[in-house]
Formats: structure tokens, sequence, C-alpha cells
């Protein structure tokens, strides 16, 4: 199954540190500290050195409409691939019923003896019901477990 999240998906370029604050309002500076668990002081010392770490960049990054924006995306595209993924399955595994069905008939008509009407095999998933209801043969219900049959 495809990983839908992976910290690979992290941005690699962030937005300016004065950028950044722009973008959340230009909140004070022990707003931004007590978000950060950092001092006033060094929230102060950052902004006089033009940015602070990457670390605190990326963690204020995930506040900004960039951040959301970015967040809300892989979400959306997260769900699509998830829906698609188990339509995907659910057609697989309604294929492998009819499958599964067509060989059981295939096999009650090689335990009968009967002879086996030429039925592709992705049939209808009531090929074998139909096989029984018209030979009047007797057999387990679809679905239902066949013996095994050694062929020579």
């Amino acid at each position: 199954m495809p990983q839908l999240f992976t910290i690979d998906r992290a941005p690699r370029v962030l937005p300016v540190w004065d950028a950044i604050l722009h973008d959340l309002g230009r909140p004070p500076a022990h707003r931004i500290a007590r978000t950060l668990g950092v001092g006033r002081s060094t929230v102060y010392r950052w902004g006089a050195a033009g940015g602070g770490p990457r670390i605190a960049c990326l963690a204020l990054f995930w506040l900004t409409r960039w951040g959301r924006s970015e967040i809300d995306a892989q979400a959306t595209n997260d769900a699509v691939l998830a829906v698609q993924l188990a339509r995907a399955l659910s057609e697989e595994r309604e294929q492998l019923r009819r499958d599964n069905a067509v060989l059981a008939t295939r096999l009650l008509q090689a335990q009968t003896g009967h002879p086996a009407p030429a039925v592709p095999l992705h049939g209808s998933a009531a090929t074998a019901d139909h096989f029984r209801r018209d030979t009047g043969i007797r057999g387990p219900p679809t679905g239902g477990r066949f013996q095994a049959c050694t062929c020579s």
C-alpha cells in the first residue's frame, strides 16, 4: 500500500523569517516565544539577525497560509488516493469472486463428469448456481468448499 505521508514531504525551502511573521500578522515576540517554547529575548535576537533557525521557521511555517495550504492539499490528495485504492481493491475483490464462482462450477463439472459448457473465466457470480439448476446436480452452494481432487 502506498505511504500517504512521509517525513520526506517536509518543505525543503522556507519563506524568509520576515515573510513568515508578516503572514502571521506580525505577532508580538512573547507570543512567538510561547509558541516555540523559547525565551522572548531569543525571538528578539532572531529578529535582529534576520531570521531564526530552520526548526523555528519550519514550526511557524505550518501556521502560515502557505503551510496550511500545503497540509490541505496533502490531505485532499491522500483522501483521493485512499478512495481510488479502496475502489480498485473492491473491483479486484468482485472479479476474484466471479472467477471463484466459475472455477467452482468447473470443479463441480469435473467431479460429476457432466460436460462443461464453454464458460469464460470471468463469468457471472451465479454461474455455479445456474449450472446446478440446469443440470439438477446437487453440490455445495457458491462460496462453499469442494474437496480437492487430484488430476492425472
